[in-house]
């Protein structure tokens, strides 16, 4: 069964409160048309949201006015729904709003063909492929890159020397620290390798020390970086007294340490979030658990 979207006043009190009938929830149904093999958020900006009926169907969206745009077909070869990464954003300097995707089927396996739609064109181009692929060893592993993409700039970091990146990893995530002025690349799997950060300014990597026994990371988290470090949702403790905590990574001292989640609905103690995102300036938590909702960090 499909759900159709909602909107949620975030400055109306009554959002705030556990009642049925909330009139800060609004029904914004689907723009045009209803998706017929499902729907995926690409992204928003400027009150825009990009969707992605899939496989490959995007929709512009404005859902305050209640109008849309179906974007044309890629002239490229379909995806069929398979893409590596996908993205929308706006660039002030040229005042145009732009659709990014990549697709996973290619003729070279070792090329990553990008292709980007502008709405002040109204087309879709292909741009320069990305290098994203290396086997080594007879396993499939991946280069990292660092994109500045209103320069269409990107620098190839070198490979971690203690561990092969693969698609494998607990945990990784990608920063900055205006303490020390730099960005930093965390690659994770205290399992196995431990925890590698990348220094961008020493443009290399270097082992840190490895998380708590006590502490685990969900499997797979990106972390979100604010104030200079990366925050995970995890989990801290043993056997039944384990609970939900966020994790985080300090990258100027690169020592870890952990927050506890507050208690943000004493009706409902078994309350857990899944998703950890920032909002704001604050760090936000997202539960689906008997609806949704949200609660900001400072």
């Amino acid at each position: 069964m499909m759900y159709p979207f909602y909107s949620l006043d975030c400055e109306s009190p009554s959002s705030f409160q556990d009642i049925e009938d909330n009139e800060a929830v609004v029904d914004l149904s689907y723009p045009g048309r209803e998706p017929d093999n499902g729907v995926d958020i690409v992204g928003s900006c400027n009150g825009l949201i990009c969707l992605l009926y899939l496989p490959d169907c995007f929709i512009l969206w404005n859902p305050t006015i209640k109008e849309s745009k179906e974007l044309p077909s890629p002239p490229f070869a379909p995806s069929y729904g398979d893409l590596c990464f996908k993205g929308f954003g706006y660039n002030s300097s040229i005042d145009d709003y732009k659709v990014v995707r990549a697709p996973s089927a290619n003729a070279n396996p070792n090329q990553l063909r990008v292709e980007v739609f502008s709405l002040k064109a109204n087309s879709w181009t292909r741009i320069e492929d990305l290098n994203s692929l290396v086997v080594e060893d007879g396993y499939l592993g991946r280069l990292l890159h660092l994109v500045e993409p209103y320069n269409q700039e990107s620098k190839e970091l070198p490979i971690p020397p203690f561990s092969p990146f693969y698609d494998d990893l607990s945990f990784n995530g990608f920063g900055y620290n205006s303490s020390i002025d730099d960005y930093k690349v965390v690659n994770a799997n205290p399992n196995q390798f431990g925890v590698e950060v990348f220094s961008l300014e020493a443009n290399s990597w270097r082992k840190i020390e490895d998380l708590k026994s006590s502490l685990v990371i969900e499997e797979g988290d990106v972390g979100s970086c604010l104030n200079g470090a990366l925050h995970w949702l995890g989990s801290s403790g043993i056997g039944p007294n384990r609970k939900g905590v966020i994790v985080s990574l300090d990258l100027g001292t690169e020592k870890f340490w952990e927050m506890s989640i507050p208690d943000c609905d004493k009706k409902n103690s078994n309350i857990s979030f899944g998703t950890l995102g920032i909002i704001n300036g604050c760090l936000s938590l997202l539960s689906n658990e008997g609806g949704s909702r949200d609660v900001g960090i400072q």
